[in-house]
């Protein structure tokens, strides 16, 4: 059995902003949402733009503190621990960012990105580091000479590489990467793909996929959470949600998948306009939701319908 590396309970982050007439409101981005991750499991988490999930992963890595509930990794509970007593702690879970090119200072050489994270925590100097930030290129599939050169010297996936060498440097238990495929093309998709499931054996690590494509997800993740304005309205093994969908969201997810054959497309469901808004109290799917009833003003908890497979739906299915 996996131990429990990941705990989030409950949590929920608003953000004010002041609006018409300089009246005060409040965004709530992530409303309620927990969340567990086994050692050596990999976890999706899907949803459209704005349904929080940047938001969420801030929170699991500290990087924001959440207004309510709390995150505990490996036991200690991280979301209230000072900037100090964090610090240790980071080198256990790292991350790993869309935008391979935004997140690599262009100015340094790649040998001195991938030593960063040695570097901040002391780990390896000298000779020895230089040793590792080798291995950590030929982990990766890049040859040592990439640690001479700078990252406009790279392509988009292998300049990913250089990223996720970085992310490995600390050897952490916990690996946050945020849509990393998303700007490749293909080819170079399913060589990190493969590269990320190797890893993923070798070292035992735990790994949080947030993705747009399902494809990624089905490739990477034993199991997949899918938020919808804050919330999370599905969870549980990859084959059951993306396999046979409870909720009408992820079955719009599923819908908007481009296929090979267009009339294999499994057909829309949700065909309501899409908004943010929402009278308090109600599912917040209403205003989307072609099977709404009158039971659908009260918004459902996220209850088990079968074996690990969860869903937040008074219609399920």
């Amino acid at each position: 059995m996996n131990s429990l590396l990941l705990e989030a309970r409950g949590l929920s982050k608003s953000y004010g902003s002041r609006g018409l007439r300089d009246r005060r409101t409040s965004t709530h981005a992530v409303d309620g949402v927990s969340l567990s991750l086994q050692t050596g499991t990999a976890h999706g988490l899907v949803g459209e733009s704005g349904s929080g999930k940047s938001t969420l992963v801030r929170l699991l890595l500290a990087l924001e503190r959440p207004d309510r509930g709390s995150v505990r990794f490996d036991g200690i509970e991280i979301s209230v621990l000072p900037a100090a007593r964090l610090r240790p702690l980071r080198r256990r879970f790292q991350a790993v960012f869309q935008d391979p090119y935004a997140s690599l200072n262009p100015h340094l050489k790649v040998g001195t990105i991938v030593a960063e994270p040695l570097a901040a925590h002391g780990i390896s100097h000298g000779d020895g580091r230089r040793e590792t930030v080798l291995q950590l290129l030929a982990t990766v599939g890049l040859p040592a000479t990439a640690a001479a050169r700078r990252p406009d010297a790279f392509s988009g996936g292998e300049r990913q590489r250089i990223a996720i060498a970085r992310a490995l440097a600390t050897r952490p238990d916990l690996v946050v990467m945020d849509e990393p495929l998303s700007a490749l093309d293909l080819p170079a998709q399913v060589r990190l793909i493969e590269l990320l499931l190797r890893l993923r054996a070798e070292r035992n690590l735990t790994l949080l996929i947030v993705a747009h494509d399902l494809a990624v997800v089905r490739s990477l993740c034993d199991t997949v959470s899918v938020m919808y304005a804050g919330r999370v309205v599905e969870e549980g093994p990859v084959e059951q949600v993306l396999g046979s969908p409870l909720h009408p969201f992820t079955a719009e997810l599923l819908a908007a998948e481009p296929v090979a054959d267009p009339n294999a497309r499994p057909p829309r469901v949700a065909t309501g306009p899409q908004t943010g808004v929402w009278p308090p109290g109600v599912c917040r799917f209403l205003p989307r939701c072609p099977l709404a009833s009158d039971v659908c003003r009260r918004e459902p908890d996220l209850v088990n319908s079968a074996l690990d497979h969860r869903v937040a739906c008074w219609h399920p299915g």
